[in-house]
């Protein structure tokens, strides 16, 4: 089995701040790679602050990360990816305790190592595990949010918001799972709500299978395409199985 990953992330057609950050890397092996976007909550002071930190604080994890330390202990790595988690939304929280503001930031995290993932989620950012044979994607992450309604100009729009992120309170949950790979899963995707906000699982799918190689590309120009004005981001990986 071997690991091809790659990812964007794009300021978009209107803001002029990037509040998504991304990180990935795989081992030079290709056995083992991590995935992760953080999507800074819009409406509130230093989005990028709080979502670029979520992702060097996984970036140093990951630096330290040996396969061989965790082998199939799946509860040894539920504990680290914990403590992880953990310690962004403690800086998160301090830096809004010290600056007397408020960021906040979704985080979807995936980890492939072995025959193995393990899944990290908070907020609204999703992951999907994507099969070729049939062209299809499913979600793995579930939302947190909820749909509200506001009013704009005398008129009634019903608009998604947040219930869970990293950073708002001084504890923190999360969802974490785990799976295990088989020659049906082809790949998976990870992106912020602003790769599907306005692109349907069906227009996903037709953009990603179509041309895999520049699938985040692609993803990112067909929501400019429908009217997307937020950052958008998306990672791909794909699994070549007879490696």
């Amino acid at each position: 089995m071997k690991l091809f990953g790659n990812g964007i992330t794009d300021t978009g057609r209107v803001k002029q701040v990037n509040q998504d950050s991304l990180f990935y890397a795989v081992s030079d092996d290709g056995k083992s790679g991590i995935f992760a976007v953080a999507d800074g909550v819009g409406g509130l002071e230093f989005g990028e602050v709080a979502s670029s930190g979520a992702t060097e604080h996984i970036e140093k994890w990951w630096q330290s990360f040996n396969t061989s330390d965790f082998a199939a202990d799946s509860e040894k790595i539920a504990d680290s990816l914990s403590e992880l988690v953990f310690a962004v939304n403690s800086d998160i929280y301090a830096f809004n305790e010290a600056n007397q503001t408020k960021s906040a930031t979704t985080l979807s995290l995936l980890l492939l190592y072995g025959n193995s993932y393990c899944i990290v989620h908070v907020g609204d950012s999703r992951i999907y595990a994507c099969v070729r044979e049939e062209k299809k994607i499913y979600q793995l992450t579930k939302d947190h949010s909820r749909d509200i309604v506001v009013e704009r100009d005398g008129r009634k729009m019903i608009r998604s918001a947040l219930t869970d992120g990293i950073g708002y309170k001084q504890s923190i949950k999360c969802d974490l799972s785990f799976g295990q790979l088989n020659s049906s899963v082809s790949g998976f995707l990870i992106c912020s709500d602003g790769v599907y906000k306005k692109q349907n699982e069906k227009r996903i799918e037709d953009i990603l299978f179509a041309d895999e190689t520049n699938a985040c590309s692609n993803l990112i120009l067909g929501a400019k395409q429908v009217g997307e004005n937020d950052n958008i981001t998306a990672a791909y990986v794909s699994i070549d199985y007879m490696l």
